[in-house]
């Protein structure tokens, strides 16, 4: 994409059908709206909508003061939404090119965006570390997600729209409750495998992520699986959600087959 161009490739075996080229500097973000007809790029200030059928131009926006980095379309195709460097997100009319609404919120450059699959709603994602739920009929702020530790570069809604992911440069996905604005889980990608956690300490890992995941307790560490056997219930079942946990309070036992003392009475996990 660096020759400022968009091509459009055949899946199947990977032919290219054809290419684009409307922009004056390299291309940034793209989206194809949900009925397949259309679909959007980003470059510079500037974004381009193409009809999928031959790649005719069709719109041009140009409202944005400084490069736009990412695109979402509505599921009707009614609206697109755009995020950009200028720290705002915009939204507008697909038929007509009008900038409809403005969102402000975000202290930095905007890197991700997804419409709830209602499209009642948009969530954003920042260089700021956070994440924003917005209402699109008023633009107002709804929730404010807090916890990652650097840019949030991707955002999903769950098929319900009950639940939204990030992922962020941070190395982990978090998972939200959107009603309560609450992490539930935590999701760290590891070389070796993977682990997911919720905030009161309780696990689960795939593979062998020793070295980048482990328990503090005391100021003394712990690698995965080591206290499983001195606190029940710490690590969680392969089938467990960690939607529907109930309230957990840890409590060390000495394990029998142990005879010495254990070493985390009265300790809890962090």
């Amino acid at each position: 994409m660096h020759e400022n161009t968009f091509r459009l490739w055949q899946v199947n075996n990977g032919q290219e059908l054809w290419r684009i080229a409307g922009h004056s500097n390299r291309i940034l973000s793209l989206a194809f709206s949900s009925d397949g007809q259309t679909f959007a790029t980003s470059s510079d200030n500037t974004i381009l909508l193409f009809e999928m059928d031959g790649g005719r131009e069709i719109r041009r926006f140009q409202e944005h003061n400084h490069p736009v980095l990412s695109l979402a379309f509505t599921l009707n195709g009614q609206y697109l939404a755009s995020g950009s460097e200028d720290n705002t997100v915009r939204l507008w009319e697909v038929d007509t090119g009008r900038e409809i609404r403005r969102f402000h919120g975000h202290s930095n450059q905007i890197r991700s965006l997804a419409f709830s699959p209602d499209g009642q709603y948009l969530a954003s994602g920042s260089e700021d570390n956070t994440a924003l739920l917005l209402e699109v009929e008023t633009g107002r702020e709804i929730r404010r997600f807090h916890g990652h530790e650097k840019a949030v570069k991707s955002i999903a809604f769950s098929p319900d729209g009950q639940s939204l992911a990030s992922g962020s440069d941070d190395n982990t996905i978090r998972l939200w409750d959107i009603g309560s604005s609450t992490c539930v889980t935590v999701l760290g990608l590891l070389p070796e495998g993977w682990v997911a956690f919720s905030p009161d300490g309780r696990y689960k890992l795939g593979g062998i992520p020793a070295g980048g995941f482990w328990h503090v307790i005391n100021l003394c560490r712990f690698e995965a699986g080591e206290l499983d056997d001195w606190i029940p219930g710490l690590r969680l079942p392969d089938d467990a959600s960690f939607f529907d946990l109930p309230p957990w309070k840890p409590e060390a036992r000495k394990p029998k087959s142990l005879r010495r003392e254990s070493p985390l009475s009265n300790a809890k996990t962090s």
